[in-house]
């Protein structure tokens, strides 16, 4: 399985059932966290590809927002101060699933829950405490990190001294 699908398949854990078909569709409800976007740009016709990107491939996979899925959307309106209440928020709505694309909001909801999976886009989840490792993040926050952690850049440098020495 590709990590792209496996990645939008957790963030809206399990579908609907072909069996019955006659039974409306199960809703799935996404949480949107960012910390300074205003919600009306987190669409799938908004201006920020990222957005545009995600709802593209939710809608490709069966996610349809208003027909099979609900979405919340949370901004921090750009003020830091906010951030760790918006999170309290966020989880006392209990989505199936939360999606964050910085390192700070991640870590506000974090702390806010051990339980609601939190798929995050950041850099370096690892030295953020985001996550215990790339390979085995643990915990219920997962997603892919925008840079090489130290963990990766350390084994390409020893890696390149090995070549050197050689």
């Amino acid at each position: 399985m590709r990590r792209r699908e496996f990645l939008t398949g957790l963030l809206l854990a399990a579908g609907t059932d072909s069996a019955q078909a006659q039974t409306p569709a199960k809703m799935h409800r996404l949480a949107l966290v960012n910390p300074s976007r205003p919600t009306s740009e987190m669409t799938e016709t908004g201006p920020s590809t990222y957005f545009r990107a995600l709802f593209a491939e939710l809608r490709r996979l069966g996610y349809v927002e208003g027909h099979n899925l609900l979405v919340r959307r949370h901004s921090g309106e750009g003020r830091a101060e906010i951030l760790a209440e918006l999170a309290r928020d966020v989880v006392r709505q209990q989505p199936d699933v939360i999606g964050a694309n910085t390192g700070r909001v991640a870590q506000h909801l974090k702390a806010a829950t051990t339980t609601i999976p939190i798929v995050i886009t950041t850099s370096d989840p690892v030295g953020l405490g985001l996550a215990a490792s790339l390979s085995r993040p643990g915990g219920n926050v997962t997603g892919y990190s925008t840079e090489p952690s130290l963990e990766v850049y350390g084994k390409s440098w020893r890696s390149w001294g090995r070549s050197v020495r050689s």
